[in-house]
Parts: structure tokens; sequence; C-alpha cells
């Protein structure tokens, strides 16, 4: 995991402690459920940044016309993610 994503994971975690916290033990429902609503959006800004550096690096794949040197491309592009 990247340390984008591992950020965004506990911040998610953290936000449904909180609305949990907040929506049982302090009683406050509409606050708990607002509290709850930021984890799928931390997580959807995550990954929306994720896709944006995929593209990116995709985009820089140089173009060419051996079908060999593409496949190559690909394969260094996924063996450097992982």
């Amino acid at each position: 995991m990247e340390a984008g994503a591992d950020t965004a994971m506990i911040a998610s975690v953290v936000s449904v402690g909180l609305a949990l916290y907040t929506f049982f033990a302090r009683g406050d429902r509409e606050l708990g459920i607002f509290v709850g609503l930021w984890a799928p959006t931390i997580l959807t800004l995550s990954n929306h940044f994720k896709q944006r550096d995929i593209e990116q690096q995709i985009r820089s794949i140089p173009l060419t016309s051996s079908a060999g040197n593409v496949r190559e491309t690909i394969e260094e592009l996924i063996e450097s993610r992982t």
C-alpha cells in the first residue's frame, strides 16, 4: 500500500469511529451521520488522486509501432507500481 492510501484508510477508520462515538455515546445522531459521511468522501478523493497518477504514467508511455515494446513498457509500469 502507498503512503497516501494508508493515510486515507486511517482517516476513514477514524471517521467511522468518531461517527459511532458521536452517534451512540453522545447521542447526537445528526452529527454522527455527518461525520460518518466523511469516510467515503476521503476514500473517493484518495482513489481519484491514485487514478490521476496512473493516467499520467500511462500518458508518459512512448507510442511505438512494435507491440513487443508496448507490452514490455506496460509490464515495467505494472512492476514499478507493486
